[in-house]
């Protein structure tokens, strides 16, 4: 499997700064209680990023349980290691949501966080899911739709221009609004669906690494220029600055049980 371009060396240390924030791991503690994890649990880790997930789920599933991870990125691959290396029963690997390496019914409960917004193929990537979890397995799907995301700056034109083309970071940015039509036909029943805001009024390390990584995407495409993207930044720091910063998005968490 290729690297992906999006996940290079330079930016992983920006998306781990981004999960140590302490309301991030608030919330990442939040999304596991949804699965219900019991001691002695086989369950997968979609997407891993930078381990943090794969970590926290080995101590709920204890020393009898097992945790496996799947990620497209090598760059990532590394850093989760390093972060789930005191974590024995932890096995992570370079993957693809929509070719799980996995046996059929290997796992009581799966997770995928802000993945699937970036999978092109939502119904293999479900079909996949469903071969991999047992009867009666359990998953949770989080991601952004990224049509609710407020930047608000001075400049509001560019801005809006800015977050359009950040859409084509995603194969898949509203994937939350489709997933419910995406899994009818399917044997998973849709056991609940939440909702998570994520709302900073002023920069932390969590808006500044995806401030960051939203530049570095945009940048040279459709005519944004590095200038452009500096302008926007010192925007976004005068109104941090004056206490009139505003960024949110809204995160959906659909729980699943497959029939």
């Amino acid at each position: 499997m290729s690297n992906d371009h999006r996940f290079d060396q330079s930016i992983v240390k920006q998306y781990a700064a981004i999960y140590e924030v302490p309301k991030i791991a608030a919330r990442r503690s939040l999304t596991m209680d949804l699965l219900d994890l019991q001691q002695g649990e086989h369950v997968l880790d979609i997407g891993f990023g930078p381990g943090y997930f794969a970590a926290e789920l080995a101590d709920r599933v204890g020393a009898t349980g097992k945790v496996e991870g799947i990620d497209f990125s090598e760059s990532m691959l590394g850093v989760a290691q390093f972060n789930c290396s005191d974590k024995s029963q932890v096995n992570l690997q370079v993957g693809d949501a929509k070719e799980l390496p996995y046996p059929n019914q290997s796992f009581d409960a799966a997770i995928a966080v802000q993945v699937y917004d970036y999978v092109d193929d939502i119904p293999a990537a479900l079909s996949e899911l469903s071969r991999v979890l047992k009867p009666g397995g359990r998953a949770v799907i989080a991601d952004i739709d990224w049509g609710t995301l407020i930047w608000h700056t001075e400049d509001e034109e560019r801005t809006t221009k800015f977050l359009k083309v950040l859409n084509e970071h995603f194969a898949t940015p509203h994937m939350p609004r489709k997933l419910r039509t995406w899994l009818k036909g399917t044997d998973f029943v849709v056991k609940k669906v939440d909702s998570l805001v994520m709302l900073n009024t002023e920069i932390d390390p969590y808006v500044f690494g995806l401030t960051k990584i939203a530049g570095r995407f945009i940048t040279g495409r459709h005519g944004i220029t590095a200038e452009d993207v500096a302008a926007w930044e010192a925007d976004l720091d005068k109104m941090n600055q004056d206490g009139t910063y505003f960024f949110s998005a809204n995160q959906y968490l659909s729980i699943l049980e497959k029939a």
